[in-house]
């Protein structure tokens, strides 16, 4: 959300900052389709658990 608003915000003011977040929304929900699909062509797991370790945890 952040990084939306000081993006957005930065190149079109105000106006950027109302619409980045939305905006920024609609981005990442494309790009995370398109990328769980390229994965499941591929036969890969699509769920970001499955790429963790107890060696390298997630957060």
């Amino acid at each position: 959300v952040i990084f939306a608003i000081l993006l957005f915000g930065g190149y079109f003011g105000v106006f950027g900052m109302f619409v980045g977040v939305p905006a920024f929304a609609v981005i990442y929900s494309v790009l995370k389709i398109w990328m769980e699909g390229r994965l499941s062509r591929k036969n890969m797991p699509t769920d970001t658990k499955s790429y963790a370790s107890e060696d390298h945890p997630l957060l």
